[in-house]
């Protein structure tokens, strides 16, 4: 085992797709522990001035540039393909998860259900390489006791900040490696307060010392296959394999920003959502980039009781003139639909309706306003596209709703790297009307910069 690795056994990770081709290599990047928790740091690993041919690449910001379409799989120094992030990368962790299969299925390759999870490389620490994040990652590989058949491989790596896991005895998400490559999944915890700022994507390996690559062309579901042989394999039945690729940011954004507001009125306002989502597995096709699925039933969700997003308080002694708000939250993909409130709790007591019989007055210290813009908002174009995986549930035609504002509806929706602002003053936010005069703009790749701080 090389310096880096820190081996998980079989079973639910603790820290954090099948071919017809050759060698398969999955990886997945997750949190497993906190700074108190962590293993002492892996000896300091160089950091290439521009990306090269290996490592894993947790992609940040990019100079404007022509994007060409999704791949599944992008090679390191690949800065062109696939999203274009705004921003520094924010994540310090990489898991590996690494799943693997001995021989071929009746003649044929081993496809992602044949993979069983093998090992976890967990908690690698990120470096900084300009807007990116940079690791260099290997695993020692054996093959079964005889070593006449191939060893597939399969892996993917999932991207995360160490501060955002929580602690091993109390985690804000886990991952279950299940039983076989399909069935890796990633769901917040009960005790998660906040959904974090996730990176994810498949990776590939490069073989040493007496074994070459070899990659057949044959791919399922944009996913590689390599297998790794000469013809010393034989009697060299074990090597080490260092993973490669660049991978991207597979949470949404939810942005909200509430101008004029009277903090002689306001004590404090929440962004709250009912069928919150909680659980994806990363595997999938939710978009070309984004080699997961999303969240497509409400039981993997928190249902239709409200969860509170992000808050912003004033202090009593902080009461003159007005402030701007800003309410803030990632959250994961998820083709069910939310919907978004405004919860705004007052300073005093607020008239609210007279009986007109009585003339009984009815007051309110805090109020919830639906957060209902009065047209639907959509991913159009090469943005709707890249989203191949999408189900009936939220197309328009060729074009993919990220806000659907017909009667009844009123659902936002979530998509892997989209960010969604709301921008208005505050009598527009807190009106009686269910249409509020509330402006959308929409973000594939968080295209903006991001003015103000998250705050989980």
């Amino acid at each position: 085992m090389k310096g880096l690795d820190i081996m998980i056994g079989k079973g639910i990770a603790v820290g954090r797709r099948a071919a017809k081709g050759a060698w398969w290599l999955c990886v997945c990047a997750l949190v497993a522990c906190t700074a108190d928790d962590l293993p002492a740091p892996a000896p300091a690993v160089p950091v290439p001035s521009v990306p090269g041919e290996t490592g894993i690449y947790v992609s940040g910001g990019r100079d404007k540039v022509t994007m060409t379409s999704g791949k599944r799989y992008l090679d390191p120094d690949n800065t062109t393909d696939g999203p274009q992030l705004e921003g520094v990368c924010r994540a310090d962790r990489v898991d590996v998860y690494v799943y693997t299969h001995d021989g071929k299925i009746s003649g044929r390759h081993p496809g992602a259900e044949n993979h069983t999870w093998e090992a976890t490389i967990a908690s690698t620490q990120l470096n900084v390489m300009g807007f990116d994040r940079y690791a260099e990652v290997s695993y020692h590989t054996k093959k079964d006791a005889n070593g006449k058949e191939n060893k597939y491989h399969m892996a993917s790596a999932l991207a995360y900040s160490e501060a955002e896991y929580g602690t091993q005895n109390a985690p804000n998400f886990n991952v279950t490696t299940g039983e076989n490559r399909e069935k890796l999944t990633f769901s917040l915890t009960d005790k998660a307060t906040f959904t974090p700022e996730l990176y994810y994507g498949v990776l590939r390996g490069i073989g040493v010392d007496s074994y070459t690559e070899n990659i057949d062309n044959v791919t399922v579901d944009d996913d590689e296959v390599i297998k790794y042989y000469t013809a010393a394999i034989w009697s060299n039945k074990e090597t080490d394999i260092s993973f490669k690729g660049r991978i991207f940011r597979i949470v949404s954004q939810i942005n909200l920003k509430v101008t004029d507001v009277e903090k002689a009125l306001v004590e404090k306002m929440e962004l709250l959502t009912d069928y919150y989502p909680k659980q994806i597995m990363l595997y999938g096709s939710h978009g070309k980039n984004y080699p997961v699925t999303a969240c497509m039933d409400e039981a993997l969700t928190s249902g239709a009781e409200d969860v509170l997003l992000d808050t912003q308080a004033f202090a009593a002694d902080d009461a003159l003139g007005t402030a701007t708000v800003n309410l803030s939250s990632f959250l994961l993909p998820s083709e069910v639909g939310m919907h978004l409130k405004l919860r705004i709790v007052y300073r005093q007591e607020m008239i609210g309706s007279v009986d007109e019989e009585t003339g009984e007055v009815t007051h309110y210290k805090e109020k919830t306003f639906d957060l209902q813009p009065a047209v639907s908002y959509y991913l159009t174009g090469n943005d709707a596209a890249a989203y191949g995986g999408a189900s009936a549930n939220v197309k328009n035609g060729n074009d993919l709703y990220v806000y659907d504002g017909r009667s009844g509806k009123y659902c936002f929706y979530s998509y892997a790297n989209v960010r969604v602002n709301l921008t208005g003053p505050f009598d527009h936010f807190a009106a009686s009307t269910s249409t509020p005069d509330i402006v959308i703009e929409v973000e594939p790749d968080f295209e903006g910069v991001h003015d103000y701080e998250i705050v989980n």
